[in-house]
């Protein structure tokens, strides 16, 4: 309850006076004389609305409001909740029971099975909080398509890392910029003594999600993933690859074949051997019978002994393997004593300005090193993310979504994306590139020196032989005119490893799609003033003879939480809007990465009994007249309006409400 006493005077008094409740949402209000004394004034958060409501003590009297209406005006607006697209950054999500969407448009009727999406959705532990965006506890989503309804959900990944977590109510395992709290039970010499035991590795697998036939698993940087009922989400089976084959860490990504080959890739960097291996997961009935029979396809030795350089994804084509070994690199020393220094994973990362880059060729068949005399080479470069990579002629085309440096991790901060910081932070964030790298294949003692040997048509790379061990390659880079380009995603099932045009991505500011014509270098653009976009997924018209004919599915989040959230389906040739599947939320949590699964069904019968004790949006707009009134408030810019609006509040509606 706030109480505000009135002045004796009858004047308006021109300073305002600050108020925070106990949430910490500020506010402000001239005083009047009321000719009560005293207001009382009840302020609440209803939840389900996402806004400040207010209930006003039945002791005002109605003379009031017309002498007093322009103050109690500017007293609700003071309260009123902004958008803070913050929010979807560093604030965490709840789980979500199987609800229903209203559509809006025209869903095709050939899209039947399941998006997945993974990402973080849980950052903070008793009054412990994560640091980076990379942290936060695993979030599985999923958006099922089935008889014409759509329904979505959302539960976390059941990790050793969550469960500990919350027994603790502390940060129980060191995340990516996270370094784990201590146990506060453990005395003085306990927690020196435990500064020399090496950390446990954390199995937070909040990146990927990818299917192995009709199996569903999301992975992380580490060694451990996990099976995800496709139906329930229910958490399955953990499985520590470093059991099967001698690895440290994994890469976020894999590739998978339509027979249920999973490729995947891992790195060793204990001993003085450190070296990437890449491996197959074949297609089997029992997982511990797949992953028993792990198929080692082969090896390439890190360049430096002491620093292995940092992997999260890798290309495949018809007949080879390709990756990039970028100048930035694990510092084995220093993770070596990360519990004495308590340092976070990502400050055992280095960056080496002057160091080149690296392109490593791994044939399929044999897992040996193509021309294994001749390094491609490159200048320095950050990579997160593949786009895609394919055979012409006698070239390997590369195209990498690629950065100047590192900056991008360190600029992931939840810090940086606090209410103040936010706007300044995703206006400057790191923009990258699209490069596209074409590497020579048949390169022997006859090639000749210091000539470009790239001869594809219409394409401006290069590759220049500097030396009998050495291939320079220079990018061509496909302008995205200027919107920027990130997570990007192909029509997977028909154009991995092969020669394709388009590519689906977000743009800058989280704001925007983008598809690009890798050919033409033409953009198109979807855009919506106050929502964020995710990962674009595409999903392909059955029987299609066009690359681009299909849809793409994005999760968009408002910024505002009077605003829902909505599943967003596009035409994949026109880049408009087909249809928007909205659902009582207002928000999906901010994930990573995602596939669709077509023919997965979801619990139905879970998803109307929940839809039946929720509410559809269109049930929950109809049936609380009361907070709709409230929400009118935003939209009211005259003194008039508002007093037409309190008479319109009876004194039943203040109490039922």
């Amino acid at each position: 309850m706030f109480m505000f006493t009135s002045p004796v005077t009858q004047a308006y008094i021109n300073e305002p006076h600050i108020l925070k409740d106990k949430q910490g949402y500020a506010g402000s209000v001239d005083y009047v004389k009321s000719g009560l004394g005293l207001i009382e004034v009840e302020k609440s958060w209803a939840e389900e609305e996402g806004h400040i409501m207010f209930r006003l003590n039945s002791m005002i009297s109605a003379k009031l409001w017309p002498f007093h209406k322009a103050n109690i005006f500017r007293f609700f607006q003071s309260f009123k909740k902004e958008a803070i697209m913050s929010r979807l950054f560093v604030e965490s999500v709840d789980e979500c029971p199987p609800i229903e969407g209203i559509i809006e448009g025209r869903v095709p009727s050939w899209i039947k099975g399941t998006l997945f999406r993974n990402g973080p959705g849980l950052y903070e532990f008793g009054k412990y909080k994560m640091n980076h965006m990379f942290d936060g506890m695993a979030a599985v989503q999923r958006w099922t398509f089935h008889e014409g309804k759509i329904t979505y959900q959302r539960k976390f990944v059941n990790s050793q890392a969550f469960q500990r977590n919350q027994s603790a109510n502390r940060i129980v395992f060191s995340e990516f910029g996270t370094h784990k709290v201590p146990d506060p039970c453990l005395n003085i010499f306990q927690r020196f003594f435990s500064c020399f035991t090496p950390d446990e590795e954390t199995d937070n697998t909040c990146v990927t999600v990818w299917p192995q036939e009709d199996r569903v698993f999301v992975s992380t940087e580490t060694v451990k993933i996990h099976e995800i009922n496709p139906e329930t989400l229910e958490t399955l089976q953990t499985v520590n690859l470093s059991d099967f084959l001698t690895i440290n860490t994994a890469t976020a990504h894999t590739h998978w074949d339509n027979d249920g080959t999973v490729h995947h890739f891992g790195f060793w960097f204990k001993g003085k051997d450190p070296k990437y291996t890449l491996f197959k997961i074949p297609p089997k009935a029992d997982v511990k019978d797949a992953y028993s029979n792990i198929d080692i396809v082969g090896s390439v030795p890190s360049r430096w002994r002491l620093h292995p350089g940092y992997v999260h994804s890798f290309g495949i084509t018809e007949d080879f393997y390709v990756f990039v070994e970028q100048p930035l690199v694990y510092d084995v020393l220093k993770f070596a004593t990360m519990n004495v220094t308590k340092t976070r994973i990502e400050e055992n990362l280095t960056w080496f300005p002057k160091e080149n880059t690296l392109f490593h060729v791994l044939n399929r068949k044999t897992g040996e090193r193509h021309n294994p005399s001749v390094k491609y080479s490159g200048d320095p470069m950050f990579t997160f993310h593949i786009i895609n990579s394919y055979q012409e002629e006698d070239f390997l085309v590369f195209d990498v979504c690629a950065f100047k440096d590192n900056t991008i991790i360190k600029t992931l901060y939840l810090k940086n994306f606090t209410e103040e910081k936010i706007a300044e932070t995703v206006k400057n964030l790191p923009r990258p590139s699209v490069r596209r790298y074409v590497f020579p294949l048949n390169i022997d003692k006859n090639t000749p020196l210091n000539e470009n040997l790239v001869t594809l048509p219409g394409c401006t790379a290069t590759a220049v032989k500097k030396s009998a061990t050495e291939v320079y390659c220079s990018w061509q880079e496909i302008d995205t005119q200027g919107n920027g380009f990130e997570l990007p995603q192909i029509n997977y099932t028909h154009y991995n490893g092969k020669k394709y045009r388009y590519a689906y991505g977000i743009g800058k500011d989280f704001s925007k799609l983008v598809k690009l014509d890798m050919d033409t270098q033409e953009v198109k653009l979807w855009s919506a003033e106050g929502y964020f976009v995710s990962e674009p997924v595409f999903v392909a018209t059955p029987g299609a003879t066009k690359e681009d004919d299909g849809v793409v599915l994005s999760a968009i989040s408002p910024q505002d939480k009077d605003k829902r959230a909505f599943l967003l389906l596009l035409n994949a040739q026109t880049f408009e809007e087909d249809a928007r599947v909205i659902f009582d939320t207002d928000r999906f949590s901010r994930d990573f990465h995602g596939f669709f699964k077509n023919e997965i069904v979801g619990s139905l019968g879970a998803a109307r009994e929940s839809n039946n004790r929720v509410g559809s949006l269109r049930t929950a707009r109809e049936s609380n007249n009361f907070k709709k009134q409230i929400k009118q408030i935003k939209n009211m810019n005259a003194e008039g309006d508002f007093y037409e609006f309190i008479n319109d509040i009876s004194s039943e509606d203040v109490k039922e409400n």
